[in-house]
């Protein structure tokens, strides 16, 4: 499980700026700046070994049928 959770860990540490870049400057009117610093608040939360965060996860999977 430690190691699915690093796994995790870098997938959400690398997704942080494209989820959040977007949005914050053109819907909520951040600029570049208050963005990077936010992002980079939010990594730090992310890596404290103090904080232990969970999610939900769902996987969907299907197969074509056969013909």
């Amino acid at each position: 499980m430690k190691e699915i959770g690093r796994y995790e860990r870098a997938q959400v540490l690398d997704g942080v700026e494209s989820y959040t870049l977007a949005p914050f400057t053109r819907v909520l009117g951040y600029s570049l700046q208050e963005t990077r610093l936010l992002m980079e608040r939010v990594k730090r939360e992310l890596t404290d070994p103090k904080l232990h965060l969970y999610s939900a996860h769902y996987i969907i999977y299907g197969r074509k049928p056969e013909q």
